[in-house]
C-alpha cells in the first residue's frame, strides 16, 4: 500500500485517531509522573486541547435527545448490563 501513501492520507490518518481518543478519554493524557493540581478558569482558544496536548479538538455539543437515556446506578444491578449484537444478521 506504499503507493498509496500521502500527506492527505496521513492527516486522515492522525485525525481519525484523535477522534477515536479523545471519544474515548476526552482530553484526559494519564501521563505518569507527579500530582499536580491545575486550574484552568479561560482559554485563548475556543476549543480545547486533546490528549497529549498537541492538537486542538471541538467537541460536539449533543441535544438532549441525541444522549444515551440509562441510569447507571440501576443498570449496574442487573445481571445482564449489555446488549448482545448479532452482527452477522446486519450484513
Amino acid at each position: 500500500n506504499f503507493s498509496k501513501a500521502n500527506f492527505g492520507n496521513l492527516i486522515n490518518a492522525v485525525v481519525a485517531l484523535l477522534i477515536v481518543l479523545s471519544s474515548q478519554f476526552c482530553s484526559e493524557s494519564y501521563m505518569p509522573g507527579g500530582n499536580v493540581l491545575e486550574i484552568q478558569t479561560d482559554s485563548y482558544y475556543k476549543v480545547k486541547f486533546a490528549v497529549g496536548d498537541f492538537f486542538l479538538i471541538e467537541y460536539p455539543k449533543w441535544d438532549e435527545n441525541e444522549k444515551y437515556d440509562f441510569n447507571w446506578n440501576e443498570l449496574k444491578q442487573k445481571k445482564d448490563r449489555f446488549n448482545k449484537i448479532d452482527y452477522d444478521s446486519l450484513i
